[in-house]
């Protein structure tokens, strides 16, 4: 196997990669969404805690992606 190949090989991967945890993220954000709309519609008093830990999940599934290298254009 050549370098090219092998480079091509791990661009193909990072990509699957990218867009697999893209796609997690995506998912992640709609059901915080969801989450939140839910507590606002129903009007229930959440407690700070519960709020703050569906943004410290969403901000360390966005701190990984960002982790992950850039794939080459």
């Amino acid at each position: 196997m050549n370098i090219r190949t092998y480079d091509r090989l791990l661009d193909e991967q990072s990509k699957r990669v990218r867009v697999k945890f893209s796609l997690e993220i995506i998912e992640q954000q709609t059901k915080y969404e969801q989450k939140l709309s839910i507590i606002k519609r129903e009007g229930r008093k959440y407690v700070k805690q519960g709020i703050e830990k569906l943004k410290r999940n969403f901000d360390k599934k966005i701190e990984y992606l960002q982790k992950i290298p850039k794939q080459k254009v």
